[in-house]
């Protein structure tokens, strides 16, 4: 008996067992591959624009978002927030501007208006707006004041999703600790064919890591502070709504 079989017959494995073993090491090894292919592929397709898409983009191309309602990194205006102690109001109204590129059929902009602040808060980016598919119908595209909620006011095509309380369309900010900054991003970007898969995102962060290399335009705007007045309003009308167990998603 040699060596080799003396520790083989230590180990009390065969050479079938040897072979057993190594078969299902690489069927491992194999099997990890795959996943991470795959993981790669579904991370790709949940992109809201392709690779090949983002360097086709020449150093002209641009995309301006503004408001008739405020300048960038001021203060937005009382309706459009939760001045009134209420949390409805008139979604803000946007204009923006492309430029030095040519739209294709299975692009469309995208919106999306969160709340980074509220992180602090309730760990959450929190989503205030997110409408997908609004039809390249111009250069120059415009939300009217109020729109959301309005087929007649949005861009063709628009499909308004559902915001960090799980309801459609435009929520108005309402921070509960500070003075918040909120941040609105318009994109163009691929057609989403599959609703389905942007339903369940309550985090804007989500949202922001899928449109890396998109072209957008950004426009900041400041809420003040919830007054007190409007807490104790709030928590008596609401006491035993999602709203008020959950009054910092704001």
């Amino acid at each position: 008996m040699n060596e080799g079989q003396y520790l083989l017959g230590q180990s009390g494995r065969s050479s079938k067992a040897v072979h057993k073993g190594k078969l299902i090491k690489w069927c491992k090894i194999t099997f990890c591959i795959l996943i991470c292919v795959g993981l790669t592929v579904f991370r790709e397709s949940s992109t809201f624009l392709s690779t090949s898409r983002r360097e086709s983009y020449g150093k002209r191309a641009s995309l301006t978002l503004y408001s008739p309602c405020f300048k960038n990194s001021s203060r937005i205006p009382s309706k459009f927030g939760c001045a009134n102690c209420e949390h409805s109001a008139s979604s803000v109204p946007l204009t923006w501007r492309l430029d030095g590129v040519s739209a294709t059929a299975d692009m469309a902009f995208l919106l999306l208006m969160h709340d980074p602040d509220a992180v602090s808060v309730t760990g959450l980016d929190f989503i205030h707006w997110f409408v997908v598919n609004m039809t390249v119908t111009d250069n120059t595209m415009k939300l009217p004041e109020n729109a959301s909620g309005n087929q007649n006011l949005m861009p063709k095509g628009s499909v308004e999703m559902r915001n960090s309380i799980n309801k459609t369309g435009y929520h108005p900010p309402c921070p509960p600790n500070k003075d918040h900054v909120y941040i609105f991003l318009v994109c163009l970007v691929n057609i989403v064919s599959n609703r389905s898969d942007w339903t369940n995102i309550y985090d804007a962060r989500d949202i922001v890591r899928m449109l890396e290399g998109s072209l957008c335009g950004s426009l900041e705007g400041v809420y003040p502070q919830e007054t007190e007045r409007c807490k104790v309003v709030s928590e008596w009308k609401n006491e035993n709504t999602f709203q008020s167990k959950n009054r910092l998603f704001h």
